[in-house]
């Protein structure tokens, strides 16, 4: 599954396409034809951007791991995920900088998510 999600971003983003809500729970397991297959939704929330792309694939990735419940998901299925959705084996530098990006931004997003519980209350 983790492989499945990993390419499964990895094409959305790779033809341009972000999402800007891609949480999990936006993410269906369908069955098509015997086959399990995954589905997107919410998709009025796609777009192309021109530029920023970067900021656009960061966002994407940072949410869905944000989303990720951690008693599930390990580190070391984090890393899967990562390395598949790279393409690579062994994380070059570049590739440990987009993903310290993508860690600082999930953080943002539990740092304000935990606000907004705590005023909720």
């Amino acid at each position: 599954l983790v492989q499945q999600v990993a390419g499964f971003s990895k094409c959305l983003h790779g033809n341009g396409w972000f999402h800007r809500d891609y949480y999990l729970c936006h993410i269906f397991i369908v069955e098509a034809d015997g086959k399990f297959q995954l589905a997107l939704v919410d998709l009025a929330r796609m777009f192309r951007p021109r530029w920023r792309i970067e900021r656009w694939q960061i966002k994407d990735l940072a949410q869905l791991d944000f989303s990720t419940p951690r008693n599930y998901f390990s580190r070391t299925l984090r890393l899967r995920f990562a390395k598949a959705y790279l393409g690579t084996s062994r994380l070059s530098p570049a590739h440990k900088i987009l993903l310290r990006k993508i860690a600082k931004r999930s953080e943002e997003i539990a740092r304000r998510e935990a606000r907004k519980q705590a005023a909720l209350s």
